[in-house]
């Protein structure tokens, strides 16, 4: 079975700022900026509810009206993408663990952006365009 995991793609209203975090863990990550997620818990009752909780857990903010958009499944795990956007809600964000949270430019991405972030980002600004499926399904094969 898959671990199940979430990433939610905090943009501003006109999709040109992000909320990313940079990782300390695990070690893979170390380093690496990626939107705030986590695993999804025994106690959540599906993966929007996961995504609330791990993104007020990482960031401080509680943001109920996700819009999932893309499952990315790897070899091992599955991940459910969800997006938001909102200036108001990206001003209140905060660093709650010992992992940074900050806002980054989107058309100017740090060189640590994890590199399957880069081209989530892209699909979920695809919404914001219009111009979109109803939600995409990714599969990552490795050689």
């Amino acid at each position: 079975m898959k671990t199940q995991m979430v990433c939610g793609f905090l943009f501003s209203t006109n999709g040109k700022r992000l909320c990313v975090i940079q990782k300390n863990r695990p070690e893979f990550l170390a380093g690496k900026l990626l939107p705030p997620g986590g695993k999804i818990e025994p106690t959540d009752d599906c993966p929007k509810h996961a995504m609330i909780r791990e993104f007020q857990e990482e960031v401080g903010v509680q943001i109920r009206k996700w819009q999932f958009f893309a499952t990315l499944q790897c070899a091992d795990v599955e991940v459910h993408c969800y997006m938001v956007f909102s200036d108001h809600l990206l001003f209140k964000v905060k660093t709650m663990t010992d992992e940074l949270v900050s806002v980054v430019e989107v058309d100017n991405l740090p060189a640590n952006m994890l590199p399957n972030a880069r081209w989530l980002i892209t699909m979920a600004l695809s919404f914001k365009a219009g111009e979109h499926a109803s939600s995409f399904q990714i599969q990552e094969v490795y050689a």
